[in-house]
């Protein structure tokens, strides 16, 4: 289980060296977020149709999908994952004796996390 943590705290020391960038990040999620609740009290003003959402549930569901973003990224791929997969580095992987499921999980957690 140390292997795993020590893995975790690795990547997570590594996404967090570029700080300027991650307040890059954080000052262009809360830009895209008012924006997009600037469109949203537009429509919600012009529209004569009750929506589905109240406004402070639209608010609390924006917020929390800028939040988590990071998180629940699609287009992020582990360059380090793939290119062990194209160079057979993964049949080494296979040899060692740690469970690669568990060591990959903690490696992207702490990857996206830091992001």
């Amino acid at each position: 289980m140390s292997g795993y943590i020590g893995m975790f705290r690795m990547k997570l020391i590594a996404g967090m060296q570029y700080r300027a960038a991650a307040w890059a990040g954080i000052a262009t999620q809360f830009f895209w977020g008012f924006m997009l609740l600037m469109i949203f009290h537009a429509f919600y003003r012009s529209s004569g149709i009750e929506p589905a959402l109240s406004w402070n549930q639209l608010v609390a569901y924006m917020w929390l999908n800028q939040a988590f973003l990071a998180v629940i990224m699609l287009w992020y791929v582990d360059s380090e994952l793939l290119g062990g997969i194209t160079d057979g580095q993964v049949a080494y992987e296979l040899c060692r004796p740690y469970d690669m499921y568990s060591f990959w999980f903690a490696r992207l957690t702490a990857a996206r996390l830091s992001s």
